[in-house]
């Protein structure tokens, strides 16, 4: 069986637009030469990818099932290309990471001893939820994911990640200093009757706080933020009097020094940590010793969060 990029190319186009027209224009070419490459490209595969319609095309389930590979193979294809280019440009070696929010300041310590042991070497860091590095990775967009496994899960319907577990992580709650639930271990009913900050967390560890409320038939605190930004959590808890959780790392980290801490009865939620990859990626030297540099900075030392 074979393909060109081309091929692939045109065939994203059309996924992308929902008409022949409309991708042949995208790609510069005439709708006669797009329609041809992508009844070529089916006739490769031995499949329709695309149901005609009156009024543009649809995709069928081969098209939908195709799509995810498709990517990959031109995002693994422009990558190759880039990569001659930083050989030839005298870079020895590249990583893409996705790193959770909460991991990023222990990542950033680790940076002066990457540097001095690869200083030729290209490290692109992307920063993110769980969920969304997931969809990064599961696009090839990134080599490696630093997260919390739990809420990654839906990305992996087909079993195609790998997870190394490092430790645990629970959640604590932080607010303002001097704040009447500061230092307590506090009832739903007394978290209830003030306004709330919330990080994006993933999924799970939200259906557990609010099972907490539920089974104490209290209604869940009103969120007035919702925000995956470290900056406006704190500003929000500091200057605005709100409660809000983080993951305990993040909790400890200098990013939520001058806020004070309080648990909330019942809500026990613990997080899977560790380097999350596709089964079929190989990690190259230079990948190994980037996440021996970060394991060894991320040693648990508090009690929530050793295993």
């Amino acid at each position: 069986m074979d393909f060109s990029l081309r091929q692939i190319a045109h065939f994203l186009s059309v996924m992308e637009t929902s008409s022949f027209l409309k991708a042949s224009l995208h790609a510069n070419v005439s709708q006669p030469a797009l329609s041809k490459s992508i009844k070529t490209l089916e006739d490769r595969l031995g499949v329709a990818l695309f149901e005609r319609l009156p009024r543009g095309v649809r995709p069928t389930p081969h098209g939908l099932a195709f799509e995810r590979y498709a990517r990959r193979i031109l995002v693994d294809a422009r990558r190759a290309a880039a990569e001659m280019g930083d050989v030839s440009a005298g870079v020895a070696g590249h990583i893409i990471a996705g790193i959770g929010t909460p991991y990023v300041e222990s990542v950033r310590d680790i940076l002066p001893a990457f540097r001095d042991l690869y200083p030729n070497a290209r490290l692109e860091v992307i920063t993110g939820f769980a969920g969304h590095l997931g969809k990064l990775l599961a696009e090839n967009k990134i080599d490696i994911v630093l997260a919390m496994y739990n809420g990654i899960q839906q990305e992996d319907r087909r079993g195609e990640f790998t997870f190394e577990h490092w430790y645990s992580d629970g959640f604590v709650g932080i607010c303002p200093l001097g704040h009447p639930v500061e230092n307590k271990v506090n009832p739903p009913e007394e978290l209830a009757r003030y306004s709330w900050a919330m990080p994006l967390i993933e999924q799970s560890a939200m259906s557990a706080l609010r099972s907490g409320f539920t089974s104490a038939a209290i209604r869940f605190p009103g969120v007035a933020l919702t925000t995956d930004s470290i900056e406006l959590l704190k500003h929000a808890v500091t200057r605005l009097s709100m409660l809000s959780i983080a993951p305990g790392l993040l909790a400890d980290s200098a990013e939520f020094g001058g806020v004070g801490r309080f648990q909330i009865s019942g809500f026990q939620f613990r997080r899977k940590i560790g380097i999350i990859q596709r089964r079929d990626y190989e990690l190259s030297p230079i990948h190994k010793s980037f996440l021996s540099l970060v394991r060894q900075r991320f040693t648990p030392a508090s009690p929530h969060r050793a295993e």
